[in-house]
């Protein structure tokens, strides 16, 4: 069997989306691997194993940035949030942006490279995993007006209420129900559960909002992802800890609600 035949076949695999196919199709092209690899990889797609974690990389807002099985791999959805808070903040010209459960960087790296060379900001990645804070560090994007900081920390770490000036706040928290969520056997296989689940969907995001309450932390924004079924259970935690705030709720591309946004 010939190299070119087996990579066809490879990317040909029914089981992958196209966006699947296109990545691993432009991994083997650069890459040129030998036969024994092309197996290594067949033996893995047979099992499931995620095309983002082969090749080592994805695309996120446009932009490559380095995945390993220590992080989620970054949703299609996700980028709505980044371009709601983009949006909002664009106009603000000073900033500390806090990117909670960062993980990749994903969130915190898009937004600061769309703003960098028009905003002064001071982006800060928070993650519960040392693992996942050298993938964010290793995803560090150039700026010129952004300067990034990472802390192994547990969601709001003490030392950031301290913080003076515009504060933003992203979180992308650990949001499925471990007893009733619907999960893929792929992401449930591979992925870090550590990033996946919370007691009721909702016990990390709750915890995130009493932190804040609990430090008088003023925020400008506070932008939240979560799972459609606890949406009423989010809102109402935000209602209790910031009557004083505008809660909006914002729904994804299939018009489920995803993002809540406290400002």
């Amino acid at each position: 069997m010939t190299h070119s035949l087996s990579s066809f076949e490879l990317v040909s695999n029914s089981s992958l989306t196209i966006f699947e196919k296109n990545l691993l199709s432009e991994y083997l092209t650069l890459n040129v691997p030998t036969t024994k690899k092309l197996n290594a990889i067949k033996t893995k797609l047979s099992k499931g194993y995620p095309v983002e974690y082969i090749t080592g990389y994805t695309y996120f807002y446009g932009k490559k940035i380095n995945i390993t099985p220590d992080v989620l791999i970054p949703r299609e959805e996700t980028e709505i949030l980044v371009s709601l808070v983009i949006n909002i903040i664009k106009s603000i010209p000073q900033f500390t942006l806090i990117d909670i459960g960062t993980g990749s960087g994903a969130i915190m790296h898009s937004i600061g490279s769309a703003l960098d060379g028009k905003n002064s900001i001071v982006a800060i990645g928070v993650d519960t995993s040392k693992p996942a804070i050298r993938v964010a560090k290793a995803n560090t994007p150039p700026s010129s007006t952004v300067k990034y900081k990472y802390i192994h920390g547990d969601l709001f770490p003490k030392a950031l209420t301290n913080i003076k000036g515009n504060l933003i706040i992203t979180a992308n928290l650990p949001y499925l129900d471990p007893l009733t969520a619907k999960v893929s056997p792929k992401t449930l296989k591979f992925e870090p559960h550590l990033a996946l689940f919370s007691k009721h969907g909702y016990s990390h995001i709750v915890k995130l909002l009493k932190l804040l309450h609990k430090y008088n932390v003023h925020f400008r924004l506070l932008a939240l992802e979560i799972e459609p079924g606890i949406a009423k259970n989010v809102i109402c935690a935000a209602q209790k800890f910031f009557p004083d705030k505008m809660i909006v709720k914002e729904t994804d591309t299939n018009r489920l609600d995803r993002f809540i946004l406290i400002q």
